[in-house]
């Protein structure tokens, strides 16, 4: 099966052009036209092949993983278990019915303030967020080198809303650490096919001799 990464609006634009249209026709026809358009689309973008950006396909030899570095109940491992269910994959519990192991060796968030008002307080912030990983098979062989995923946003601080500020932190740092999951398993994934031969066997340097 081939690949494509394409824009979801791209892949849409059909039924946009369509609904220029529309006025001419009653309401519920109008309906069943846009449902079997829509149904159309996602059908030929799913048996050409095409992957929408932003989505992820695990290879079958990273569908079992497991992770480390980091709690398990963690915010950021349960990020990763969600993630890795939407790629098709698990995050299995022990690590030798894992085909691989994420190791987490950074989770980290930053915070700096941009510009002030005239009273010399904060008005503008901006958050780093950083993850760091590696992977490694069972055997401790790293199959992906260290890597770090950098995220900035910058969000607006009114005095008067202090709880606002901290919701709003809060979100971003949420939205950014989701993110920049998603960009691990694309990285992961995107090196699995460059090196289809990359699983937990055995280093065949380290094999015994006969």
């Amino acid at each position: 099966m081939w690949r494509l990464d394409i824009d979801a609006n791209a892949a849409t634009k059909p039924v946009r052009a369509m609904l220029k249209y529309s006025i001419l026709l009653t309401r519920p026809v109008r309906v069943m036209c846009v449902a079997l358009l829509v149904m159309g689309c996602v059908a030929f973008i799913s048996g050409c092949g095409f992957q929408l950006r932003g989505s992820v396909e695990l290879p079958q030899n990273l569908q079992q993983m497991a992770l480390a570095g980091i709690p398990q109940t963690g915010v950021l491992a349960v990020d990763i278990r969600n993630a890795l269910e939407r790629a098709g994959g698990n995050l299995v519990d022990s690590a030798s019915a894992a085909d691989s192991i994420i190791v987490i060796t950074r989770d980290s968030v930053e915070q700096t303030v941009l510009s002030v008002n005239s009273s010399g307080q904060a008005s503008e912030y901006e958050l780093h967020y950083q993850l760091g990983y590696r992977l490694e098979a069972n055997d401790g062989r790293v199959l992906v080198p260290a890597q770090t995923i950098s995220l900035f946003r910058q969000y607006e601080y009114n005095p008067a809303t202090v709880l606002a500020k901290s919701d709003q932190q809060a979100e971003l740092t949420q939205q950014m650490r989701r993110s920049a999951v998603n960009q691990m398993l694309q990285q992961l994934a995107a090196s699995a096919r460059q090196v289809p031969a990359m699983s937990n066997s055995p280093d065949p340097t380290h094999a015994p001799a006969p």
